[in-house]
């Protein structure tokens, strides 16, 4: 691949650039890229699936390992015209050619002009201060049953949450485990007729105040509740909020949503930013490896046919 040049502008320019090397951020560039457009592509090396040591649910790569999707992801855009910069974005600006102007830290302030740009940083998982939790998150605890419930399978679980969310998830994980307890940490906020639902599948409720998971090395044994008890589980399902990882979008004047995800039309172009698109976890509503490749690639057939109808052909 090519590499930045601070006195040479010419690789300093791009047709795209493309900031955030997961899944999502790779399909994006390999798509530009195939359509003979100059891409740089820009990471940080923050990756939201870290903590997992597989990734699963990808067609033909089942079971990979996160971090090796990613090297392969970047072997193959070595045939392209990609520019591969690890450094965190510094700072974004819209430029006077109507396009975007990027400072990349760690680089001098090296500064890169592009026509279009795609965020595919991602977003973080904010876990209930429960201890233990953030300890196994990845291993003995997860978000998502396609992501883990496989591998968690016929183990005495629980779901930590309350209301709809405990409803839903509560009924939804019995595909996965016949012994399912719903942990509420408080008032479950249930209706009586969900209630009687989760009763009827056999999913008991437990709304004792949670003292913390009890795990070693990722793999959860039990909640311990304040009193002292134990429920003795192999694992534990959480959703957490999410907030975005960068305030990009809305530094380049992106409308943002009450969770500061910046507002986006079903392809990832951002509403009332030309030339910005989002792509990833950040604009999906499942989470998963797959998904955000896919939105990816939505994110760059959007954009390469935004710079056509604009009269940049490459």
């Amino acid at each position: 691949m090519p590499d930045l040049s601070p006195d040479d502008p010419l690789t300093r320019s791009f047709d795209a650039v493309v900031v955030g090397a997961g899944p999502a951020g790779l399909s994006a560039a390999l798509s530009i890229a195939r359509a003979c457009r100059r891409v740089l592509l820009v990471d940080d090396g923050h990756a939201r699936n870290a903590p997992a040591a597989q990734a699963w649910g990808f067609v033909t790569r089942d079971g990979t390992p996160p971090e090796d999707i990613r090297a392969l992801g970047r072997e193959e855009l070595a045939r392209y015209d990609v520019t591969l910069v690890d450094a965190p974005v510094e700072a974004a600006a819209h430029d006077s050619a109507g396009g975007f102007c990027l400072s990349l830290l760690d680089r001098d302030g090296l500064s890169v002009h592009t026509r279009a740009l795609v965020l595919a940083t991602g977003i973080m998982d904010i876990l209930p201060p429960v201890p233990g939790l953030a300890e196994a998150w990845g291993c003995g605890v997860a978000h998502c049953p396609y992501c883990h419930g496989w591998d968690l399978r016929g183990r005495p679980t629980a779901f930590y949450g309350r209301g709809d969310d405990a409803f839903n998830m509560g009924r939804f994980l019995t595909l996965w485990s016949d012994d399912m307890t719903v942990v509420t940490d408080g008032p479950s906020e249930l209706t009586a007729e969900q209630r009687a639902e989760l009763d009827g599948r056999g999913v008991a409720v437990d709304e004792r105040p949670v003292g913390r998971i009890e795990q070693t090395d990722g793999q959860v044994s039990a909640v311990v509740f304040e009193d002292g008890d134990r429920l003795c589980v192999g694992a534990v399902y959480v959703k957490p909020d999410v907030r975005p990882r960068s305030t990009l979008p809305e530094t380049l004047g992106a409308r943002l949503m009450p969770n500061r995800i910046a507002v986006t039309d079903d392809v990832g172009r951002v509403e009332g930013v030309p030339g910005l698109y989002l792509a990833g976890d950040v604009t999906e509503r499942q989470h998963q490896v797959v998904l955000a490749a896919a939105s990816g690639t939505r994110a760059a057939f959007a954009l390469n046919h935004d710079l056509l109808v604009a009269g940049y052909t490459g």
